[in-house]
């Protein structure tokens, strides 16, 4: 009801043709606008799916393959450390992954803007995608960092032998035993990893969009269903590519006994341990799990956000 309120107050001010996102370049965003709809919808969505990546980064660091279950997972962590430890972490999170959120979307828009007007022939989507990957990647790996090591921590000390006492301890810990650099432990893994994951996403969301956005016929309920299953089609599909990076990242961020020393030797270590498919089953459905909802409420609220965000016409 929200949406359909705010299209048809934003579309009586501004030509359709104008709020298709796919058309609207860099410069016809109001960035006021832009970065405050996008702060208030970022913290609103981590909120909603934090319990489904804290799920995916502890089934993706623990040795038990006989714990895979997500479900299973979730109702231990309820049943011994309560609800709240489902969202362990998360007050650090958003203190790191909102600037990473800035600087990711505006090196998207601006560098897709760039390319569609003076590359029109390339892929512009795909490129942005890891664009915006490498640029996001500065600020967000010190806050994944920290908020992986407060997310496996347990009770039993099962996945972490250190004990913080929250972020800021983490911190301190973290930069008093390992130095700075300990804060940018897996960057390049990170960027090997997310960089691809987000061109995936972003050149398979356009190029379904592109196909099926030409059905919606100025419906506004139809159109938003096309977003969202784009969107959640473009999160599987990359989550599926790139788990075994993400996996062997994640395992690099979070080890505290030193195992390897980059991505491609962690992810022979886990092969090792776990099997080839070990790299493509751990915290996959955790994984999909996370991705395709918070992909399909992303793009919606990012949707809304760049219609709301474009310059009135005099």
């Amino acid at each position: 009801i929200a949406i359909a309120f705010m299209e048809s107050d934003l579309e009586s001010v501004i030509p359709a043709t104008q709020t298709n996102p796919d058309s609207i370049g860099w410069k016809q965003i109001d960035k006021k606008k832009f970065y405050m709809w996008s702060s208030v919808v970022f913290a609103g969505v981590r909120l909603w799916i934090y319990p489904s990546i804290l799920l995916k980064t502890r089934l993706q660091v623990q040795n038990d393959l006989n714990n895979r279950s997500t479900w299973s997972a979730a109702k231990k962590i309820y049943r011994v450390e309560g609800f709240r430890a489902l969202f362990r972490g998360f007050t650090t999170s958003i203190f790191g992954v909102l600037p990473a959120q800035f600087s990711y979307i505006t090196a998207l828009e601006s560098s897709r803007s760039y390319l569609d007007e003076n590359f029109p022939n390339l892929p512009s989507s795909f490129i942005s995608g890891g664009i915006a990957s490498i640029c996001g990647g500065f600020f967000g790996v010190p806050t994944d960092v920290i908020v992986q090591r407060l997310m496996i921590q347990t009770p039993d000390q099962s996945l972490s032998h250190t004990n913080y006492k929250g972020g800021i301890d983490a911190f301190r810990t973290i930069v008093r035993a390992e130095g700075i650099r300990g804060l940018f432990r897996g960057y390049g893994a990170t960027l090997i990893t997310y960089a691809p994951n987000s061109a995936i996403w972003w050149g398979t969301y356009r190029a379904l969009h592109s196909h099926f956005g030409q059905y919606d016929q100025n419906n506004t309920f139809l159109r938003y269903l096309i977003v969202a299953l784009c969107g959640g089609a473009s999160g599987g599909v990359a989550s599926v590519i790139t788990n075994p990076l993400d996996v062997a990242k994640t395992n690099l961020q979070t080890q505290e006994t030193r195992v390897a020393n980059n991505i491609f030797s962690m992810m022979v270590h886990i092969a090792k341990q776990n099997g080839i498919l070990g790299l493509w089953k751990k915290g996959l459905v955790a994984r999909i799990s996370a991705t395709v909802p918070v992909s399909i409420s992303m793009i919606l609220a990012y949707d809304t956000i760049l219609r709301l965000s474009v310059k009135k016409l005099e």
